[in-house]
């Protein structure tokens, strides 16, 4: 391939003085030969920024630009912002500084970029490594072991595909409505510099930054998987991958902050799947928000009427309006041990009746120191007024129940 791109790679480095030759030396080793080299260290506390000096020699003669820095702590996010800030290339590739690339691994991700247009980045299958640089696979415990015999997953994408049913191969992969679950895209991959900056920088909102990366991405544009392995994944004590509370915590404000965006954010580049997925995640969103509120509105409704018959000390009750409202209170009455003696509804002789007694109104079912209570919703004030005499004469409290109107 004719190096005509400019790939920048970068590396947030922190406390890895025991990887990060390693991970320069994969970027060293690419066949493809237009690279710059950008390196933040990120307030590291051993040798990280020493093991970095050792190689800038190495790295000057190698790459079109080799830049490393060092700042006080800052977190993943804004070193990533201050990397992308100082970087001149076309393409961008992102590498953390304990993990490895394949030798072609840029150039054959490259490769795939420039076939279309709409592919926005470009991944492949990455491989278990453990802290001594060998290969690795998971066992059925999903624990690191060198045998290949005692494998049962080959590979992060591997496991990924069975545990998770996700086809790395299907025209799906990398469509947001997959993604939106968890994160699936394996590291190592490489993105066209121009659709980054439709979504970028990173925010500090959504600290699980790679997930959200492709969450955005997918909004606009396609991915593209090459089923070969193209980058080493490091596995040692110090990932924050094995710290599962942390991970879940970072993930679920990731989410929590993506869905904050679904109403205010610019729809203009944003594919049709993706807009179909927003669109019906917030029908089903606001149903749901409107089945709760309705839920607590009525409960809290509820515990009112109760208050008042406790208050006034009665435990006779008549509900009228044999509608869903009605049968709510009814139910809450009758287990809550009042003494529903009948139901009240104009239609009552139409109403299929379920071992309710249910009656036209008639002031001669009046019991006197109990109580009616009106759930017709609608037309609460016109029954209310049409009960209200009879009621009064037989010494019948009368109680609202509209929760709708609350």
């Amino acid at each position: 391939m004719k190096d005509d791109a400019l790939i920048s790679v970068l590396i947030p480095a922190y406390n890895h003085e025991n990887y990060i030759q390693d991970t320069i030396d994969s970027v060293i080793r690419q066949t493809y030969n237009n690279i710059e080299l950008i390196i933040l260290d990120d307030g590291s506390s051993d040798n990280t920024l020493a093991k970095i000096k050792e190689y800038e020699s190495k790295c000057q003669k190698r790459f079109k630009r080799f830049l490393y820095s060092t700042q006080k702590n800052q977190g993943t996010v804004k070193t990533l912002n201050s990397l992308l800030s100082k970087a001149k290339g076309e393409y961008i590739a992102m590498i953390a500084s304990d993990d490895m690339y394949y030798d072609e691994a840029l150039e054959l991700e490259l490769e795939e970029l420039k076939k279309d247009p709409n592919v926005s980045l470009v991944t492949g299958r990455s491989l278990y490594i453990n802290s001594q640089g060998k290969v690795c696979y998971l066992n059925s415990k999903q624990q690191l072991t060198v045998s290949i015999s005692c494998a049962k997953w080959k590979d992060y994408n591997d496991y990924v595909s069975s545990t998770r049913s996700v086809d790395y191969l299907s025209n799906n992969f990398g469509s947001y409505d997959s993604l939106a679950p968890y994160n699936y895209i394996s590291n190592g991959y490489l993105i066209k510099r121009s659709f980054l900056d439709k979504v970028l920088p990173f925010k500090e909102q959504a600290p699980m930054e790679d997930y959200w990366l492709m969450l955005q991405l997918s909004k606009i544009s396609k991915f593209k998987f090459i089923d070969k392995p193209l980058f080493y994944y490091r596995q040692h004590d110090t990932n924050t991958i094995k710290n599962k509370p942390k991970m879940k915590k970072m993930g679920d404000m990731t989410l929590s902050y993506e869905r904050t965006l679904y109403l205010k954010e610019d729809t203009k580049d944003m594919n049709e799947a993706y807009l179909e997925y927003k669109n019906k995640y917030i029908h089903n969103a606001v149903v749901e928000y409107d089945r709760l509120a309705h839920f607590e509105i009525m409960n809290l409704e509820l515990s009112k009427i109760e208050k008042q018959l406790k208050q006034a000390n009665i435990s006779n009750v008549y509900v009228y309006c044999f509608n869903d409202l009605g049968q709510a209170v009814y139910e809450r009455l009758y287990y809550s041990n009042y003494n529903v003696i009948c139901m009240f509804d104009q239609n009552a002789k139409n109403i299929d009746q379920n071992d309710i007694k249910v009656v036209q109104f008639d002031p001669k079912y009046l019991e006197p120191n109990s109580a009616v209570i009106v759930a017709s919703g609608l037309y609460q004030d016109e029954i209310i007024e049409f009960i209200s005499k009879d009621c009064k004469a037989k010494n019948v409290k009368i109680l609202s129940f509209n929760p709708i109107f609350s």
